[in-house]
């Protein structure tokens, strides 16, 4: 999943510099959590999702202004950004630190037993 958006990113990013000069705009949009049915049982709580509403008005407000790039929420990104350039010796940790946070495990095992997978970590 991480991989295909990345490569999608990428490929976005370089239609917006290849159709900038045809005066053509690439809006490449990066939501966050957005309150959809699609969210439901998915261990996320509504304090770090966005209404379908707000997020529809930042998309729209990023295309009218020809925005290269849009992402929310901003905390989340700045989180993330903060974490890609951390040294990689600490990138690990912050990464756990942060989205054990964000997903607490009794989320993720209240699912167990439910004929997917299995996405309990062992703690050594």
């Amino acid at each position: 999943y991480c991989a295909s958006k990345m490569a999608l990113n990428a490929q976005l990013e370089g239609l917006y510099w290849d159709l900038k000069p045809r005066g053509i705009a690439v809006t490449v949009v990066c939501p966050g959590f957005v309150d959809t049915q699609m969210m439901n049982g998915q261990g996320v709580t509504r304090r770090w999702m966005l209404s379908q509403a707000e997020a529809l008005n930042r998309i729209t407000k990023a295309i009218a202004a020809r925005r290269r790039c849009v992402h929310f929420p901003g905390w989340l990104y700045g989180v993330l950004l903060a974490i890609k350039f951390s040294p990689a010796a600490l990138r690990g940790f912050w990464l756990t630190w942060f989205f054990e946070r964000l997903f607490p495990r009794s989320s993720v095992d209240a699912n167990v037993g439910d004929g997917g997978p299995d996405l309990t970590l062992e703690r050594r």
